[in-house]
């Protein structure tokens, strides 16, 4: 339902329902948790990332600190910009925040949010998450670009996705379906790029 919200623009009610769906209790296998990337709830995979982007796009009084929600709020706004040029600068203005960020590591800065009962940290807050995290980033941005016909921050953005391995601890099925996305955008881009230069086969 949230998801239904934001593609209504109804941030609000989104809020109200990503809210509704964390507070959710129910009971899964530990298989079904170990899947999940190790989240006690594993519907929180999705929910705790959309319930996060909600409330930056909601707090309108306070800028976040982490470059990352930075990211995300340029990404947001670049993706319901209607100026192609207002568009274009705040992909730029992303892929500036994201390039110069360091090898991922651990959080322990005061926005994180508590962990629920059974995890010892929160699963996005650990040095792979955060790479997950920054790779799901580079994903929607080639995607925005994609989208837009912006062929030089679509490549930018590919190298940072496609250059991920994550079958380490099992296959990340939603990682690697973002590869195979990006991959696809990537050869679209290269492609109209040497179309529009003059130069295709």
């Amino acid at each position: 339902l949230a998801q239904c919200d934001v593609a209504e623009d109804l941030f609000a009610q989104a809020v109200a329902n990503a809210s509704k769906a964390l507070g959710m209790d129910y009971w899964v296998h530990e298989e079904q948790q170990v899947a999940s990337g190790g989240f006690v709830r594993p519907h929180d995979r999705l929910i705790k990332p959309l319930h996060h982007k909600l409330a930056l796009r909601m707090s309108i009084f306070a800028s976040p600190d982490r470059a990352e929600d930075k990211a995300v709020l340029a990404i947001d706004q670049a993706r319901s910009a209607k100026d192609p040029g207002l568009r274009a600068n705040l992909l730029d203005r992303a892929i500036a925040l994201l390039k110069p960020l360091a090898e991922p590591s651990e959080r322990t800065d005061e926005a994180m949010e508590p962990s629920v009962e059974g995890e010892s940290l929160d699963p996005r807050y650990t040095a792979h998450g955060v790479r997950r995290e920054r790779s799901e980033l580079w994903s929607e941005v080639a995607r925005v670009a994609w989208k837009a016909n912006l062929y030089r921050q679509a490549l930018i953005a590919a190298p940072y996705v496609l250059g991920e391995q994550w079958e380490s601890d099992g296959p990340d099925r939603d990682m690697i379906r973002a590869q195979a996305t990006v991959h696809f955008i990537e050869g679209e881009a290269r492609w109209s790029r040497l179309r529009r230069d003059g130069l295709e086969p």
